[in-house]
This record gives structure tokens, sequence and C-alpha cells, in this order.
């Protein structure tokens, strides 16, 4: 819930070619990953994995390790 307002620039440009920093070009794009996995199974219902991950794009971060146990 937004409780207090926030003072913004009146002369702002939210025009598509505006360079501005509240709005990047080419922001809504797909986010491309690159990665692999690792999954080992011991009996018919247990299965733990590991998976990692690197972006593409360096605003989305660096690289990810994900563990999970069940399926």
């Amino acid at each position: 819930m937004v409780v207090n307002k926030i003072k913004i620039n009146e002369n702002l440009d939210i025009s598509p070619d505006s360079s501005s920093d509240y709005f990047l070009k080419n922001a809504e794009k797909y986010h491309w990953a690159v990665g692999g996995g690792f999954r080992i199974a011991l009996n018919e219902n247990f299965i733990a994995a590991i998976d990692v991950g690197k972006v593409i794009d360096k605003r989305d971060g660096k690289i990810r390790v994900y563990a999970g146990i069940g399926y």
C-alpha cells in the first residue's frame, strides 16, 4: 500500500525516445540465460536437483545457483 507521495520533476519527459533515468530503452525484452543442471533420483519419488545459470545481460544479475529436493 502506498502511503507517502513521491515528488517527481514536473518536466519529466516520458516519451519513448527519452534518455531519462526513469525509463530505460529496450528494458522490456527477453531475459536470456545459459546454464545447466544435475538431478539425482533415489527410490521413485525423491529427487535432488542443482541448477546453475548465468544471465547474458548484466542488468539482470550474475551467476545463480539453485538447489531443491522433491518433485
